[in-house]
């Protein structure tokens, strides 16, 4: 396969416009706001897969070489069996596992120095870290991670569901990164004023979901009373467009905050996040970003900003205490976002994708190993040799065709003398050079992705234990790297987003379950007074770091230099304090040990069947030390005044 592109160059006149660009704006009429978004996708499309670029081309590529689609068969002939050993996806699937086994562990700081803010931010912590570890969500996280190498970006889209539970919940979902176009003069993806969503829907969810334009679907996709029922069912593509500009403040408040600033450029302007959705030439429907509040909520407040208890509202009514009114905004956000949180690592702030790859940069090496196998391979087959032999021997081609030379049942009679009827070529076979070469091309590979022999399990005889560790820790670190740049970003911002919409739609008590480390569940109801202004989510460890105090756990387990405790927790295993009572209880009573977790014993119950239980030689029922055969002590003789 031919494979032709160009490296992009960052190409910048100073004192010029870079690009004409149409404003996006809800004020723009319907007619508008199609033309503007069409040149904006056009502009960008022609932006990624121009000469420079070649975005298509690459992804198409990378994917192929990922699935093992290497080479040409066209240029295989029928004796070949082509040569493909893919080290691309055996590194792949080694990353994979190490970066996704253990999810990182989540922090909600609390906004004030008070205990209940530390209260709220616990209960928040329990939860957010509750949700990242849910398989969904995992998911979610491990697609994206597996499109970023291939697509230069990973995308995952956080939503609100209103058929979710009885009130709504959110939820996450990827998304494929060929479905999205993003603002290509953004230097990185997080400062995007432009994506572009290709939603695939059939014509019935499009109109269930925009029922105000269904004459205009309808006449879009040439739906007729006569082929309703069949085109229904036909999928289309349509556009969720996400955009942002800057508008005038009314708001008098917020001007005079603005004044204080230390920006006066952007004095009495706003910043305003909406959406659209557009099919052809028809916008189905556009409104500001539906996931902040816009408007807020007017609240009584006290002389020192804090809202009025319930228990005060009679003093504030009657005016024993002064209070003021305030606006309040339901937003965990300091700003309105686009709901997509993009997985990002090659970024060189020329454009919002990766500048480049892993994979790409590893496929030369992988077309070098396949190349030189197959030159193996070719030269071992030759060096099995060829017959050949003289028409002189009486011999026909036909004959030749049927014999099995390799057959030791089968013999041959020809004329003549034999050394002028047959001849045999020997080639060599493939020399130790070209192993040599198979071999550094595959840890050549191996090394640039980040996964020595160590860490994909094997151990090489040559190398010595400090190497091998050596190794091992350069690959987790570059591991740990690419996770805390991707994973851990987005399970952070992942979690934002569930703050946000609690603080935005959980006005109703939303109940959470918790699956406890001793396998225990609990049960916490949540509303949107729990989030408080000023929280923040931050990961307080990796999970590439949580691996590797696995690992060093289960060392200092054989070198004897740990606590059982210490051990399970570090291993991160279930219940730790659990593990350690029963694996003591096993050491030194293992009969309580089988009683109590093999039978299932209560312990109050065995210790009241011990302490009804005779002592051996003693007389059942009476006075305590009589032996059997013996008559009991005589009683004590009481003196007047005396105690027992």
């Amino acid at each position: 396969m031919d494979y032709q592109y160009n490296s992009t160059t960052l190409k910048v006149k100073p004192d010029t416009i870079k690009e004409e660009l149409d404003p996006l704006t809800l004020e723009l009429e319907d007619d508008d706001l199609v033309r503007a978004i069409d040149r904006r996708v056009q502009a960008s499309d022609k932006f990624y897969n121009g000469s420079d670029i070649q975005l298509k081309v690459r992804r198409k590529k990378n994917k192929e070489f990922l699935i093992g689609k290497q080479g040409d068969p066209t240029k295989i002939k029928k004796y070949q069996v082509a040569y493909i050993d893919n080290l691309i996806y055996e590194a792949e699937n080694t990353i994979k596992p190490i970066a996704m086994s253990r999810l990182p562990d989540l922090t909600v700081k609390p906004a004030k120095d008070t205990q209940e803010s530390k209260d709220l931010a616990r209960d928040l912590t329990k939860l957010v870290n509750s949700d990242i570890r849910k398989r969904e969500n995992r998911r979610v996280l491990a697609v994206a991670w597996r499109h970023l190498p291939v697509y230069y970006l990973g995308v995952i889209k956080a939503f609100w569901d209103s058929n979710k539970g009885k009130y709504g919940d959110y939820g996450f979902k990827f998304v494929h990164p060929e479905k999205i176009v993003l603002d290509h003069t953004a230097p990185t993806a997080e400062d995007v004023d432009f994506v572009d969503e290709y939603v695939e829907l059939s014509i019935q969810e499009v109109v269930m979901r925009f029922p105000k334009k269904k004459d205009e679907i309808y006449k879009a996709c040439s739906v007729t009373q006569s082929n309703l029922d069949e085109k229904l069912a036909s999928i289309i593509t349509i556009h969720e467009v996400w955009f942002k500009w800057w508008e005038k403040n009314t708001d008098k408040q917020a001007v005079e905050d603005k004044n204080k600033s230390e920006m006066p450029d952007l004095q009495g302007w706003k910043e305003v996040n909406a959406v659209c959705w557009k099919y052809k030439h028809l916008i189905l429907e556009k409104m500001k970003n539906p996931y902040w509040d816009w408007e807020g909520t007017t609240e009584l407040q006290t002389g020192d900003g804090m809202p009025v208890a319930p228990e005060m509202m009679t003093q504030a009514l009657t005016g024993e205490i002064s209070t003021d009114t305030a606006q309040v905004f339901n937003n965990f956000f300091t700003r309105p976002q686009f709901p997509y949180i993009f997985l990002t690592y090659e970024q060189w702030g020329e454009y919002p994708l990766d500048f480049t790859s892993r994979i790409e940069q590893a496929i030369s090496l992988q077309e070098n190993h396949n190349k030189r196998g197959m030159q193996i391979s070719d030269m071992n087959d030759r060096a099995m040799g060829k017959h050949i032999f003289s028409t002189k021997a009486g011999l026909t081609k036909k004959t030749i065709e049927k014999l099995d030379m390799n057959n030791p049942n089968q013999d041959l009679v020809v004329d003549g003398p034999i050394n002028e009827a047959h001849s045999f070529i020997q080639s060599q076979p493939a020399p130790a050079p070209l192993y040599q070469e198979l071999e550094m091309d595959k840890n050549r590979l191996f090394a640039k992705m980040g996964t020595n022999a160590t860490t994909r399990g094997e151990r090489s005889p040559n190398e010595t234990a400090t190497g091998l560790q050596l190794y091992r820790e350069a690959d987790f670190g570059k591991i740990d790297d690419m996770v805390e740049d991707t994973i851990n970003a987005a399970a952070e911002k992942m979690e934002g987003w569930a703050l946000q919409f609690i603080k935005l739609f959980y006005s109703e008590e939303h109940m959470v379950s918790f699956l406890g480390l001793d396998g225990s569940v609990s049960f916490q109801a949540f509303t949107q007074d729990k989030v408080e202004d000023g929280m923040e989510v931050i990961v307080s460890a990796s999970g590439v770091d949580k691996m590797m105090a696995k690992k060093e756990a289960y060392e200092r387990a054989r070198m004897q230099l740990t606590d059982p405790l210490s051990f399970f927790v570090d291993a991160g295993v279930s219940d730790p304090k659990g593990r350690t009572e029963k694996l003591m209880m096993f050491n030194q009573a293992p009969e309580l040990y089988l009683k109590q977790y093999v039978q299932g014993q209560d312990p109050a119950m065995m210790a009241q069947s011990l302490q009804q239980q005779p002592i051996p030689g003693e007389v059942p029922g009476a006075v305590p030390g009589a032996v059997a055969g013996m008559s009991p002590p005589p009683a004590p003789i009481l003196q007047e005044g005396s105690r027992i």
